[in-house]
């Protein structure tokens, strides 16, 4: 919806533009809106700490990539294991290894998301943890028909699934708003703790097991570097998951609390600056609507430097005026002078 403000007033305690009707973008959802930002929605996501990146803003966009990924390769396995089509399950292995090997790339070489986004510490010793198993034994999965093992299918199928499903979850939490919609963020965090719960504390370890004991009996494999690295490779999963449910477990403590009580602080950290207030920071307005013209093809025309402050800044209540309200309206003329230039 591209409309015109009608009535430009005092919009999340930001001034517009005088009687100048302009354009007003909500991050990450690109929605435009009459008369401003709409704060209930994702405008508020950097002001949440993130469950990868430090900001809730740059951790919803990657949360989004990773839950498209997992949830189509668990289908790939989902759709191998129920059809008894082993090579179909194996395209789903192979996607995730890629997306693996993708990722430590992009770990040591600081590209995506680890080079602006605020990536935390303690999220790459997880991720570490999650990919060397996966990684190290994909040969031996495709070599020795490891993947037609119904118990590791099971495997790759339940994680993955568990790991798409809380990415939705996440970012699905993400959009609500705490003080209104406290029970459904609070309901939505507890389902994610049950199918995690299942997947990593259930059907991982029996099928773990299983999986082990197949291997044991097998006269090619028993006694293989094979068996040895099935065996630390199901140490470092248990790791993560053992990591992934000390993390979860306050959280889901405080969102419940949070739900009855309306008080509760969900965040309890400091949480840092987003990748585009960074970018504002570091570079200015005009580099920086250069580098986040990516949000939509009216953000390089329309926004102007406040308007680009009070969409990707953090949260600061500020009127742009300054209590200088001559000063403004001469902007203002200049501002629409600039604007109509620009559109010729």
């Amino acid at each position: 919806m591209t409309t015109s403000l009608s009535n430009p007033n005092l919009c999340c305690s930001r001034r517009c533009f005088g009687q100048f009707p302009f354009y007003c973008i909500s991050i990450c959802s690109v929605d435009i809106y009459d008369g401003g930002i709409e704060p209930s929605t994702f405008g508020k996501m950097h002001q949440r700490e993130g469950i990868f990146c430090g900001n809730g803003r740059d951790d919803s966009v990657f949360v989004t990539l990773v839950g498209l990924h997992h949830l189509t390769a668990s289908l790939l396995m989902w759709l191998g294991l129920t059809t008894q089509n082993p090579i179909l399950w194996r395209h789903g292995y192979l996607l995730e290894t890629g997306y693996e090997v993708a990722d430590l790339l992009s770990m040591l070489f600081s590209l995506y998301p680890y080079r602006l986004d605020g990536i935390k510490p303690e999220a790459k010793i997880g991720l570490l943890l999650h990919h060397l198993p996966g990684l190290c034994m994909a040969p031996f999965v495709m070599t020795t028909h490891l993947y037609q093992n119904v118990h590791l299918q099971n495997i790759g199928s339940w994680l993955l699934a568990g790991a798409g499903f809380s990415c939705v979850v996440c970012v699905g939490i993400y959009t609500l708003n705490y003080k209104t919609q406290m029970p459904a963020a609070a309901a939505l965090f507890c389902s994610n703790i049950l199918f995690f719960m299942y997947a990593r504390w259930y059907v991982f370890p029996l099928e773990a097991l299983a999986l082990l004991d197949d291997v044991s009996q097998n006269e090619a494999l028993k006694g293989t570097p094979i068996e040895t690295l099935l065996r630390l490779g199901g140490v470092l999963l248990g790791i993560f998951n053992l990591g992934v449910t000390v993390d979860l477990l306050p959280k889901l403590v405080r969102h419940v609390l949070r739900a009855f009580d309306g008080i509760t602080p969900i965040e309890t950290k400091t949480v840092p600056s987003s990748r585009d207030s960074m970018i504002l920071k570091r570079h200015g307005g005009d580099t920086a609507r250069r580098s986040l013209s990516f949000r939509g093809s009216l953000t390089s025309e329309l926004l102007s430097s406040p308007i680009l402050e009070a969409a990707y800044g953090d949260c600061q209540e500020t009127d742009f005026n300054d209590g200088d309200d001559g000063n403004q309206d001469e902007k203002n003329r200049m501002d629409r002078r600039d604007l109509s230039k620009k559109r010729k």
